[in-house]
């Protein structure tokens, strides 16, 4: 199997070894799955028992020259009965740092942990909404890295990116909507994001105090903002 891996740089992990740094490339690795137990680690009050897991061995045999090569050993509790069932494991796996930045956008952003419910029935329809607001966040995120010309009106309303533009831009908007990757960087400059030659693409911190504020914005614009287009034409019409 074939997997991407990111460029990374040298840092020193949390237990104090160092990682060295490592160059984007795309590894060949080999994969072998089987279930298996885990024995209960002895406890002053008797071992546990046993565990039963899958388990996946994903390693590079052939790394570049000076490079540490891939080796992950996954558990999980998915089927890995066929070839199918394991890559998908793998794919999710590969997925992790995404998965990571979303769980970051929802705890830190959306501040999930401190919503304070008698039961869980009023708590599960506010994660269902939350989690709607993170996905958008990460979507608009990385759609501006993807897919950076884009118009930004096909994924922010009028309200939301006309309101952003003269309150950033001090000046009125222009008539065709801007590129969605310059609409982003106007979003992210909300929430703190200098946008410096060597500061990067904004991060998920930055888009969600921005997103956060340009919401605001967008409902003062509806509300003391001039006419939209389409009210525009309903007062033609009449």
């Amino acid at each position: 199997m074939e997997v991407d891996v990111r460029k990374r740089p040298a840092h020193e992990a949390k237990d104090g070894k160092r990682n060295q740094a490592r160059t984007a490339r795309t590894a060949t690795v080999t994969i072998q799955a089987a279930r298996v137990e885990l024995r209960g680690p002895q406890r002053p009050g008797g071992r546990p028992g046993s565990v039963q897991v899958n388990a996946i061995l994903v390693r590079e045999q052939d790394p570049p020259e000076g490079e540490e090569p891939l080796e992950w050993l996954l558990l999980t509790s998915l089927p890995i009965k066929t070839i199918k069932d394991v890559c998908r494991v793998i794919e999710y796996y590969c997925c992790r740092w995404e998965i990571e930045i979303f769980f970051r956008v929802l705890k830190s952003g959306c501040k999930v942990e401190s919503k304070q419910f008698e039961d869980a029935d009023r708590y599960l329809p506010c994660l269902a909404l939350y989690m709607v607001l993170a996905w958008r966040i990460m979507y608009v995120m990385m759609l501006s890295r993807e897919c950076p010309d884009m118009s930004c009106a096909d994924v922010f309303s009028e309200a939301e990116w006309k309101s952003v533009y003269v309150v950033v831009r001090k000046e009125q908007p222009p008539a065709e909507p801007p590129r969605l990757q310059e609409m982003v960087s106007l979003i992210a400059r909300l929430g703190g994001h200098l946008g410096r030659t060597n500061d990067g693409p904004p991060g998920p911190k930055a888009m969600w105090i921005g997103m956060q504020r340009m919401a605001d914005l967008a409902q003062a614009w509806c509300a003391f903002g001039p006419p939209s287009t389409a009210s525009r034409r309903r007062k033609k019409c009449v």
